[in-house]
């Protein structure tokens, strides 16, 4: 469905049409609610690894459960673009606005902590237990990337609901709020 056509002022005062922006409806934001939803419940097991140190059984499920969410923030990168991209008419892999430039960032730099998380714990655990495992430091690699994880999915909900709300459904709006909400929720 297009909402209101666009018109933007030249250098010379000119109107010039730009195209139609299209409204977001809840099958088209579903997906990357979805993956967010998968992604709180990756940032909690984590969350509950890192509670758990220093049981040496717990780095090998860690080193698991940060792989797949670096795969997870990958893949709701380009969901997050393409959806942004639909709602506001930008490219943002070449003109995008400063917040979804930010998005984009906050997402990067997730996934290559998750990456960098996922190797370093997959070494730790192919090492015997012992007395020597650097508990405190993979304790706080891992509140570093589930907070971070944590923060980029509301910022991302946040600004879809702030700036795009007139660009979607009602549908779609709650479906956000609620997921937004959700992830404040204790599990």
């Amino acid at each position: 469905m297009m909402i209101f056509p666009r018109q933007d002022v030249t250098g010379g005062g000119m109107m010039v049409p730009v195209p139609a922006l299209h409204a977001v409806g809840e099958a088209e934001v579903a997906p990357i609610i979805a993956r967010h939803a998968a992604m709180r419940r990756l940032c909690q097991e984590l969350e509950d690894c890192a509670n758990r140190l220093p049981d040496h059984h717990v780095v090998g499920h860690a080193a698991r459960l940060s792989a797949e969410l670096a795969a997870h923030l990958r893949a709701c990168e380009a969901m997050g673009r393409a959806v942004w991209c639909r709602m506001f008419g930008i490219d943002c892999d070449h003109e995008g606005s400063p917040l979804s430039q930010r998005l984009r960032h906050y997402h990067t730099a997730d996934t290559l902590h998750a990456e960098d998380l996922h190797e370093a714990l997959a070494q730790i655990a192919a090492r015997p237990p012992g007395p020597a495992q650097p508990t405190e430091l993979i304790g706080y690699m891992l509140r570093c990337l589930f907070d971070g994880c944590r923060r980029a999915i509301d910022c991302r909900e946040s600004a879809l609901l702030l700036f795009g709300r007139d660009r979607m459904s009602r549908g779609a709006a709650a479906a956000l709020a609620a997921s937004l909400g959700a992830g404040h929720m204790p599990a």
